[in-house]
Order: structure tokens, then C-alpha cells, then sequence
């Protein structure tokens, strides 16, 4: 790293890593990095340098969320896509604020629409796509979605140059994988399909046992603790 960029105790640098096909380019988290604010986390890009006396990794850029919040915890989970045109970074802890509107049929001028108001929806996380721009990254979009309080949005992901997977472990009861999808149209990604845990545990009342070579039903057994999935005679 230069010598203007120190890592600290407590940083948690190289909480999260993912590399390129190349194998060039590198992206190390340090979710718990101070900023402006306590544990705002950042992300460095290193470059793999060969024509250096002793080839290595070289910090070529530092990301950041450019909000202004306390324990957002950027770069929770981090993605390169293959070829490294596309850093995404997760942020679990990262609060919305919803704009609120006054006199929406009349609408105050007395200060030319400057004023605005905003209010705290909780804590949902997010998730920042980075584009390579002469080889720069540059903060391109955020995800939109119907976030929940508290679930996570950014825990785990993953991604390629045209696909965007985002993993929400505390989303109510069940938690939430989300797949975004590269628009043509608009130069952003929409959300493709949601999907939760197919199967509710607590509605289970009983298993059935297959022999999966001869494709036949053994038995058919009964649950009496569906916390540990205890069967009954078991």
C-alpha cells in the first residue's frame, strides 16, 4: 500500500477478496476501516505489477461508499466480474432514508423546492457497482430493491459482467438471494428474480424416505421436533 494509506488494528483488512480471470487485478475489502466516521470500511484495487524490480500487487485505487454513515460496514463482501470491468461491493449495515414531501398537489415554492426532509427506514444495507472508466472505477449505481430493516442487503455476492447476485441472510424469517440483471436499455441493473427458502421448516409434519436406485418409497416417517428435526422412533 502507499505510504498515505495505513491499516490499522481493527480494519479487518482482507475481510473479503475476489481476483479477475487474469489473475491482474485484485480487490481486497477492509470493512471496518475509519473514513470520516468510525467503521465505514473502504476497498483497494491492487494491480499485479511485472515490470517493477520485484513483481507484486500494487494498490492502484481506494473505493469507497461516499456516505456518510457510522458502521456501514463497506466492503462486507466484494466481487470482481472476469474480465474487471465491474467492482461490486456490499454494505450490510447501511441505513436508508426515505424523502418526504409536503403539499404534493399544491407544492410549497417559498424556497424553490431547496428545502428537503428525510426520514430513517432502518438499517437494510446496500449494494455498490463500480464501472472501470479509463482505468479508473468510478461509483456507476446503487441496487434498488424493497429492502427490510436489519436483513443484510450485502451480505454475501457474487458476480459476472452482466449478472448481479446479492444474498440477504436476515431478510424476515427466511432470508433472500436476489438476481439483478444487466438492462441494455437503461445502462443499469433490475432486479431478475427474487427468491427465498423453498421449504418452511416449521410447517413440517413428516418425511418421506426414498431408495434413490430403485426409485421406491422406504417409509414415510413422522417429525415430533422440527427445531432439531427429530423423528419419532429415531
Amino acid at each position: 500500500l502507499p505510504a498515505t494509506e495505513l491499516i490499522n488494528s481493527g480494519d479487518l483488512f482482507g475481510y473479503a477478496v475476489d481476483i479477475d480471470n487474469s489473475g491482474n487485478v485484485l480487490v481486497v475489502s477492509s470493512p471496518q476501516a475509519d473514513l470520516s466516521l468510525q467503521n465505514q470500511g473502504s476497498v483497494f484495487v491492487f494491480n499485479f505489477d511485472s515490470d517493477s524490480t520485484i513483481p507484486q500487487f500494487r494498490a492502484k485505487q481506494k473505493l469507497q461508499s461516499y456516505e456518510v454513515y457510522n458502521n456501514e460496514l463497506f466492503g462486507f463482501s466484494v466481487s470482481i466480474s472476469e474480465r474487471g470491468e465491474r467492482v461490486v461491493v456490499g454494505a450490510k449495515n447501511t441505513p436508508y432514508k426515505l424523502p418526504i414531501q409536503f403539499d404534493l398537489l399544491t407544492r410549497t415554492r417559498f424556497d424553490g423546492g431547496r428545502t428537503t426532509f428525510s426520514e430513517d427506514q432502518g438499517y437494510p444495507g446496500q449494494v455498490y457497482v463500480f464501472e472501470l472508466k479509463d482505468q479508473t472505477y468510478i461509483l456507476a449505481e446503487k441496487l434498488e430493491a424493497d429492502l427490510l430493516n436489519n436483513e443484510g442487503f450485502g451480505y454475501a455476492l457474487d458476480s459476472t459482467a452482466s449478472v448481479i447476485v446479492t444474498g440477504s441472510p436476515s431478510y424476515s424469517t427466511t432470508g433472500m438471494t436476489r438476481i439483478f440483471r444487466k438492462d441494455v436499455n437503461k445502462d443499469s441493473f433490475t432486479i431478475l428474480a427474487e427468491e427465498s427458502p423453498m421449504v418452511n421448516i416449521d410447517l413440517l409434519k413428516s418425511v418421506a424416505v426414498y431408495d434413490d436406485e430403485k426409485y421406491l418409497k422406504i417409509a414415510d416417517l413422522d417429525i415430533i421436533d422440527v427445531n432439531k428435526l427429530k423423528i419419532l422412533g429415531r
